[in-house]
């Protein structure tokens, strides 16, 4: 006995769109991550802490470096005025 098993188009393409019909589907999970506590964001806000502490140094010496400039600036025209007294200037 010999069967054979002819091509049905119109069957192939109804099972095609039942199995499209299927495979419609969402995907949205009601998820929120909270990286909040994870070590990555722990270091970077310890680096961003260390980092507020560099510059506010920074800043505190750059203010005393530039009195100590104008203090020399001072200290050397006064020098200057009392040379050139002596000298007749």
């Amino acid at each position: 006995m010999k069967e054979e098993i002819l091509n049905d188009s119109k069957v192939a393409k109804d099972f095609a769109d039942h199995f499209q019909k299927q495979a419609d589907m969402e995907f949205k999970p009601v998820v929120q991550i909270d990286y909040s506590s994870s070590p990555a964001v722990k270091d970077i806000k310890k680096i961003l802490k260390h980092s507020e502490a560099i510059v506010e140094k920074f800043s505190t010496q750059v203010q005393k470096d530039s009195q100590t400039i104008q203090s020399i600036s001072d200290a050397l025209e006064k020098i200057d005025a009392n040379e050139a007294k002596k000298y007749g200037g």
